[in-house]
């Protein structure tokens, strides 16, 4: 599969990602809105990421919330 056909070397890819995680529970619960995105580009390829993350978690009295958004940037080499 060639994820590149159809472009130019000077292109530019846009990804724009909006990940979007809701947590919520009752008394002495455990909450956790934690959504990860990984994107993997060709190495030296022009990419811009617009990244618009959301996440929250809630939790009743005497429990836990824990909202955190992760991006992971790969590259890999192409022939």
């Amino acid at each position: 599969m060639n994820f590149e056909e159809g472009y130019s070397d000077n292109s530019t890819i846009v990804i724009h990602l909006n990940p979007r995680a809701h947590a919520l529970t009752g008394p002495y619960g455990i909450a956790i809105a934690n959504p990860i995105s990984q994107v993997i580009v060709g190495r030296n390829k022009q990419v811009a990421v617009a990244y618009d993350p959301e996440a929250t978690a809630v939790a009743g009295p005497g429990g836990i919330a824990h909202a955190q958004s992760d991006l992971y940037l790969y590259d890999f080499k192409t022939d």
